[in-house]
């Protein structure tokens, strides 16, 4: 199950850096989130440019942007629909690198998730409540700036320092929750395949025994059966 269409996740760096492409990033300073994921991505990325893949990994604890600006980092992984709005906003220059065009690829998110035994106990409840968010994400792809305003309303003053910011990203996401002519929610094959296989292939899924695994059933990944 899933809430979102796929929307695109960039790697982005300063004008001022010297940074044009992406085998520039070959061991410049990457500000990450801890995701394990994300040196498999990264690496590809500056690979298939021509690169050497190699990087220095930090984890951040800080705001990416402000890290970023101070030049404590040199790059760092962001989604479309904030970070870069963010910038526009701030009047801050970047490149943009969209992993989907260096060979990554795309992937839904973010995912609601539930597990087996809920879907075998419990399938009218799951029913139920997918036929609820899917009427809210439906009227928010139509009300994108109402939709803001609830966000907004919904959470203590403060919360947001830049409210602006909020209602111009629910403008790029809304038209964006599901494909033309789609219902939300419905997720294709391919997705579930590309992306899993390309972090398997990285080594970057472990069982349980900590030992990277080398195939899985992606069909058990995700499921329609819940949407109206």
């Amino acid at each position: 199950m899933w809430p979102l269409k796929r929307v695109g996740t960039a790697m982005r760096v300063s004008i001022y850096s010297g940074i044009t492409r992406p085998r520039d990033l070959s061991g410049k300073v990457y500000g990450g989130f801890g995701a394990p994921y994300e040196s498999a991505v990264v690496g590809e990325i500056i690979k298939q440019d021509g690169g050497t893949g190699q990087f220095k990994n930090v984890t951040l604890n800080v705001d990416a942007m402000q890290a970023l600006e101070s030049r404590r980092i040199d790059f760092v992984w962001v989604f479309e629909g904030w970070e870069v709005i963010q910038a526009q906003r701030a009047g801050v220059k970047l490149h943009i690198f969209p992993i989907t065009n260096y060979g990554v690829a795309d992937y839904y998110t973010p995912n609601i998730i539930t597990s087996p035994n809920e879907i075998k106990q419990k399938p009218d409840l799951l029913r139920r409540f997918m036929a609820a968010t899917a009427k809210g994400y439906e009227y928010t792809r139509t009300h994108a700036q109402d939709s803001a305003q609830m966000l907004l309303s919904a959470n203590p003053q403060g919360t947001f320092p830049d409210p602006g910011l909020v209602v111009a990203s629910q403008e790029f996401l809304s038209p964006r929750y599901a494909d033309r002519g789609r219902k939300w929610g419905w997720q294709d094959a391919a997705a579930w395949h590309g992306y899993p296989q390309f972090i398997i292939n990285s080594n970057g899924i472990d069982d349980a025994a900590g030992h990277p695994i080398h195939s899985m059933d992606f069909n058990r990944l995700y499921t329609n059966q819940f949407l109206a």
